[in-house]
């Protein structure tokens, strides 16, 4: 299994979750992220990963069309618009829709965005604990 993660920027979901795969698959680097429009690496995200003693400030941040094309799952976290615009994957055995809210979109006070990023990332490790223990089926 090798899983590559795409959101629309690479900036802070799929970030977060391969590394979340990488850090509870029992092989690592099973898992990479990628964005339909990367931007830039969220120093937000890289606080909230810090938190939980994940390291992910020297990530790169790469388009969707770089990534390669060795995966056998897709996980789209977003809407299912974003899987249209996906390259195809020769080997892909399965894609899954993790329909979580950009974080890019939120409008508040600072406190307020980082609760909100806080919930999205215990939602990923939640939903990464369980494609790693279950498998995405």
């Amino acid at each position: 299994m090798k899983v590559l993660f795409v959101c629309k920027y690479n900036s802070a979901r799929s970030q977060m979750a391969a590394a979340f795969f990488n850090h509870y698959a029992l092989k690592p680097n099973l898992a990479e992220s990628a964005g339909i429009e990367p931007g830039a690496l969220s120093m937000h995200a890289v606080k909230a990963m810090a938190e939980k003693d994940i390291d992910i400030f020297g990530n790169v941040v790469k388009s969707v069309d770089d990534a390669g094309s060795d995966f056998t799952h897709l996980v789209v976290i977003g809407d299912e618009t974003i899987t249209a615009k996906c390259p195809s994957f020769p080997k892909l055995e399965e894609t899954v829709i993790w329909d979580l809210p950009d974080p890019s979109t939120f409008d508040g006070s600072q406190e307020e965005f980082s609760v909100l990023l806080c919930c999205i990332r215990d939602t990923i490790e939640q939903k990464v604990k369980a494609l790693v223990t279950d498998g995405l089926e």
